[in-house]
């Protein structure tokens, strides 16, 4: 998500999932400064209200949380781009309890499957980095347009699919 969801939105999205007899994971997979880490009980325990059924971690600062105070989640280890062995992946299985890992994009694909061999919980990997590039912030559409000299509008509310001509593998879509 390009933005932040409210607690309504959250509560909304979990009703919803649950009422089409789903699970719901939510993402807590921040590395937390300090004042992350004050307030991140109170949202634990908002998601423990909406019964959200996996989160994602990548801070152990929050996995001692949630072994400390007992919440019921199935977590998922992503600290993103440093998961890349399977002793790290075991170690937050067998430590802090997690039940899935998400493996760093950037690991080779023949690393990947000698990895796999070693690994005691599930884990997965994202093929398409390009799913994640609204995080940069910058805007990408804006300069792509500016790149080809082209005069088009770039507000949210026109739905748009960018990709090079013939070639939709590299695509972008205005949020």
């Amino acid at each position: 998500m390009p933005q932040t969801l409210s607690y309504d939105e959250i509560n909304r999205i979990a009703q919803l999932v649950h009422a089409a007899g789903k699970e719901l994971t939510v993402a807590v997979n921040a590395l937390m400064h300090q004042s992350m880490m004050d307030s991140i009980k109170p949202f634990l325990d908002f998601l423990k209200e909406i019964q959200a059924d996996y989160i994602t971690v990548g801070d152990a600062g929050v996995f001692y949380v949630l072994k400390r105070d007992g919440y019921p989640f199935k977590t998922i280890y992503d600290a993103s781009t440093m998961v890349t062995s399977s002793r790290q992946i075991n170690f937050w299985g067998k430590q802090a309890g997690a039940s899935e890992a998400v493996l760093a994009r950037e690991i080779p694909s023949a690393e990947l499957f000698v990895m796999a061999e070693n690994l005691q919980i599930p884990a997965e990997v994202l093929v398409y980095g390009a799913s994640i590039i609204h995080h940069s912030k910058r805007p990408l559409l804006q300069n792509y347009y500016n790149f080809i000299k082209t005069e088009e509008s770039v507000t949210k509310d026109r739905d748009l699919f960018l990709a090079e001509p013939g070639d939709p593998k590299f695509s972008l879509f205005s949020l």
